[in-house]
């Protein structure tokens, strides 16, 4: 199965728009480090024609919901608060050979195809809806539960990172038994939009392949995991789905939060490299 070589010109044109500022239930947020945590769907666009790999010029568009707070669950259905969705788009940028034969080291930057804004990589959607969902008949229609409702913030990553070391053919997730491990990733972002209502100070991650500390706003991690929605999987477009956190701290703690990608340390991976072809 291949990855999804194009989406709907129409769609892109509406992942970024003007909304109303939000309140994004700031009274539930304490003082201090906080996790938000939730989960993601995952596709490969290609952008250079090379049929299932994902190569440099590709990229990865993910949807996701944070549905909840240091552990707890917090926002969208059975809870008090809209839910908290997103979108993402990010572009390879090196592609580097591991140790491990079936697994590639991957950094990414900005996609400028996204339709987030320039310099963009992520936009994050409150939705009194609760529609958000991976198990939909089209990317399209699962695209648009994650993207309604409004825009309390937008993240880029001129001051951090955004890396995985993964399997270059995501679409085996799709064949595969659901929850089959594809590999993991790590980013550290910041607020290039911030209609949160909340003061957040500064979290430093650590870039798991360089070692390099980031002074950022937002530390992410997760891990790359099959759908299998070939097998015995769920009727889903999307070949992968992923676990995420995110952490953050809320002014007016005085420390900062340091964050290593839980992802990468599960799975032991490490920065043996070779050029890849």
């Amino acid at each position: 199965m291949n990855k999804l070589f194009t989406f709907a010109a129409g769609v892109v044109g509406l992942w970024f728009q003007t909304t109303p500022a939000s309140a994004f239930s700031v009274t539930v947020i304490p003082a201090g480090p906080v996790v938000f945590s939730g989960f993601s769907a995952e596709m490969a666009i290609d952008h250079v024609g090379s049929s299932s790999t994902l190569d440099v010029g590709d990229s990865i568009r993910s949807i996701f919901t944070l549905n909840r707070l240091n552990g707890v669950p917090t926002y969208g259905a059975g809870t008090a608060n809209p839910e908290l969705t997103g979108v993402s788009q990010v572009r390879v940028i090196t592609k580097v050979s591991t140790a491990t034969p079936a697994l590639f080291d991957y950094t990414f930057g900005p996609d400028p195809a996204s339709g987030l804004g320039p310099g963009n990589v992520a936009a994050l959607y409150e939705d009194a809806g609760d529609d958000f969902t991976r198990i939909c008949g089209t990317v399209a229609a699962c695209d648009a539960t994650a993207r309604n409702g409004a825009l309390p913030a937008t993240f880029g990553m001129a001051g951090g990172f955004w890396d995985a070391t993964i399997v270059e053919d995501l679409s085996v997730g799709a064949v595969l038994a659901p929850g089959s491990p594809l590999g993991a990733f790590a980013m550290a972002l910041d607020f290039t939009l911030n209609n949160t209502g909340v003061v957040w100070g500064k979290a430093n991650c650590t870039d798991p392949f360089t070692a390099t500390v980031s002074s950022v706003d937002v530390c992410g991690t997760g891990t790359f995991d099959a759908s299998g929605r070939n097998t015995t999987g769920p009727a889903t477009p999307y070949d992968v789905f992923d676990p995420l956190e995110l952490a953050l701290y809320r002014i007016p703690e005085p420390r900062t939060l340091v964050i290593v990608g839980f992802g990468f340390l599960a799975l032991g991976l490490s920065r043996r490299r070779s050029l890849a072809s």
